[in-house]
């Protein structure tokens, strides 16, 4: 039986961004976009049942075992983290594993244009307001708002909140002291999390996943009250992204509610990831190149109070 770090090893050596294991399948690895076997049999349920008890607690093969799918992180020693989603299928349970570097990465070293660097690097400027970041699956959205919190940690002296689901990328503190709560371990619920946050001085609360009223919520008072909040959320616009804010909401409050991200908002940034293919020969007939790009929207300055 295979160990999840053994397999783990193989696809972080070929650069693999996410690992996929199911009972019935032969384990896979994303690499540059294009799916490659890992090089390994095919996995019975049992061999995947057993894997899954390897890495989680008692408390989380419960929690599985009645909601079908579980989210948590994972760190193999010398490796790398992982984001650990699993879930029940007819053929039994599967593990969908997003590799993560130990080191957050820095803004210059993203792969976007300078362009883009620089509404970025406007945006880690910010001292109040509402920063939306948006994007479908694996555009990058954890990526760049692990960049954009270094970022600011190093141009100055502040104190960060992140209440994620699971945690991530682990920051570290420069100018800026950082603290990271991992919803449902550190915290009882969302809510008295971001109760707290709200309470407890920080000059930048970052929600890594914003998908209900209550968040918005609290993203908005976090923003009214002169502080700077980061707001994740899926959608394939900007547009779309402010219509599921909106939506959260019943329709008699909607109006308000949009209003007052008009207000509050400081800046948005719409996440994207382009698969381009070359052709090739041989066995390596196509190859798949993965581009991310960042589309950045920055309201015009508000006028000064007479």
């Amino acid at each position: 039986m295979y160990r999840l770090e053994e397999i783990l090893k193989i696809a972080y050596e070929n650069g693999a961004s996410d690992l996929h294991i199911r009972s019935g399948a032969e384990p896979l690895m994303r690499v540059s976009g294009a799916l490659l076997p890992v090089g390994m049999a095919k996995f019975t349920a049992a061999d995947t049942l057993e894997l899954l008890i390897s890495v989680l607690s008692e408390t989380e093969r419960n929690t599985f075992e009645e909601q079908g799918d579980y989210e948590t992180a994972y760190e193999a020693e010398g490796l790398c983290r992982c984001r650990l989603r699993i879930y029940k299928a007819k053929s039994g349970a599967a593990i969908a594993a997003r590799l993560i570097p130990f080191t957050a990465p820095r803004l210059a070293s993203l792969s976007y244009t300078e362009e883009e660097k620089k509404g970025l690097c406007a945006i880690c400027e910010k001292r109040t307001g509402l920063v939306l970041l948006t994007g479908g699956a694996g555009t990058g959205r954890s990526t760049l708002l692990a960049a954009l919190l270094t970022e600011i940690s190093r141009l100055r002296a502040a104190n960060i909140m992140t209440l994620e689901k699971p945690i991530e990328y682990v920051l570290e503190n420069d100018r800026s002291t950082i603290t990271q709560r991992e919803l449902n371990v550190d915290t009882r619920d969302r809510e008295s999390a971001l109760q707290s946050a709200l309470r407890g001085d920080a000059d930048v609360l970052a929600f890594a996943d914003v998908n209900d009223a209550v968040s918005v919520e609290n993203a908005l008072l976090f923003a009214e009250a002169g502080r700077l909040a980061f707001a994740v959320t899926e959608a394939g616009s900007l547009t779309d992204a402010v219509g599921r804010l909106l939506d959260y909401f019943p329709a008699h409050r909607q109006a308000l509610c949009k209003k007052r991200l008009t207000g509050a908002l400081a800046a948005a940034a719409l996440c994207k990831r382009d698969v381009l293919y070359e052709k090739g020969d041989g066995a390596e007939a196509e190859k798949a190149q993965a581009r991310y790009s960042c589309e950045i929207f920055l309201p015009p300055a508000k006028p000064a109070p007479k």
